[in-house]
């Protein structure tokens, strides 16, 4: 049972990797359309927020099959704590994005000014707090740097780019392209998990 568990959070886990593109496509798409065809301005709700909300609930699923892949594999509960804190800011991320939204096609037209302020300062809190997280996570991992396959290590060394890109802001941009990589990865080591395990033995 373990082993199909993991097999599909490990296409799942790719399924979201592909998603992730496609959401800056869509969302570019639908900016364009409320241009030119109803000349809107302001944001609005739109088929990529739905997106995103399926690639959030794939990718909560594949942080918890991850937090249960290391406990039963590895016997490690060094970040299931850093793991819930992940998962509960992806929910809490994508929830307060679309209430952002919301507000400000419910008062719009809004001051530009009052906008971008507000979507900025919440974009800025959330990286630099995802970024400590990431960091953490990998520092975590490091300590068990022996009992890590080639895929965990992979993880373990992009998770912490990806933190110090996120922490610093300059580089936040280069930590999103990292987020269908790592996905990928732990795609691979889910739908791989006998060998995996036999490497960790």
């Amino acid at each position: 049972m373990n082993e199909n568990k993991y097999t599909k959070a490990g296409w799942l886990a790719i399924a979201s990797a592909a998603i992730f593109p496609f959401l800056f496509i869509l969302g570019f798409i639908e900016n364009i359309v409320k241009l030119k065809a109803f000349n809107f301005a302001g944001p609005c709700l739109g088929p990529s927020d739905a997106l995103g909300i399926l690639h959030t609930v794939l990718c909560i699923y594949v942080f918890i099959m991850f937090r249960r892949f290391l406990n039963e594999r590895l016997e490690f509960h060094g970040i299931d704590t850093l793991i819930t804190v992940s998962i509960w800011w992806l929910a809490g991320f994508q929830f307060l994005e679309i209430v952002l939204k919301g507000i400000v096609m419910l008062l719009w037209p809004v001051p530009e000014l009052v906008y971008a302020i507000s979507f900025g300062s919440l974009l800025v809190v959330a990286i630099i707090f995802i970024g400590v997280v990431d960091i953490l996570i990998a520092v975590q991992l490091f300590r068990i740097r022996e009992s890590l396959s080639g895929l965990l290590l992979a993880f373990t060394y992009i998770t912490l780019v990806a933190g110090i890109c996120e922490v610093s802001l300059i580089f936040a941009g280069f930590a999103l392209l990292l987020v269908p990589v790592t996905n990928i990865i732990l795609g691979i080591l889910f739908i791989k998990e006998k060998e995996q395990v036999t490497e960790f033995v």
